[in-house]
């Protein structure tokens, strides 16, 4: 299973092996478990939210992708979401090299709160493992 290690409200650390990451069905609905969020944390509804992180995995690349996002809350304990999630998904390209995904989601004037997305997805059959590391959230 997967280890989640909670470093402060915007940052975090996550490994993902491949009973952690789902194969067919719908891969991205939170509910395959496919999805890590951080620590909700209070942003200035008026500006963008950039989420950024690292992924790398020792196995051949091509069968895994992973995703970074954002999410907006109304509400300190982020209970209550404003809009949908919006993210940056790629196929991991080079083997046993940390690669970097950065995503930008658009301020919403009814957001005060926001958590950062995580998601890994296997796209066929094998034991393929995925680190997640220095996942940060940033305003301008």
């Amino acid at each position: 299973e997967g280890r989640f290690h909670d470093a402060g409200p915007s940052g975090w650390h996550r490994q993902a092996h491949r009973e952690t990451i789902p194969w067919g069905g719908n891969p991205w609905h939170p509910a395959a478990g496919s999805e890590a969020l951080s620590n909700c944390f209070a942003i200035s509804g008026a500006q963008s939210v950039t989420a950024a992180g690292y992924f790398y995995t020792p196995d051949p690349v091509g069968n895994t992708e992973a995703s970074i996002g954002v999410r907006y809350y109304s509400d300190a304990s982020c209970s209550t979401a404003v809009g949908t999630l919006s993210s940056t998904t790629s196929a991991l390209s080079t083997q046993a090299t940390w690669q970097q995904l950065t995503h930008t989601k658009a301020a919403n004037g009814s957001a005060t709160h926001a958590k950062v997305s995580i998601r890994a997805r296997r796209l066929a059959a094998g034991s393929e493992l995925i680190y997640f590391d220095n996942i940060t959230a940033a305003q301008p």
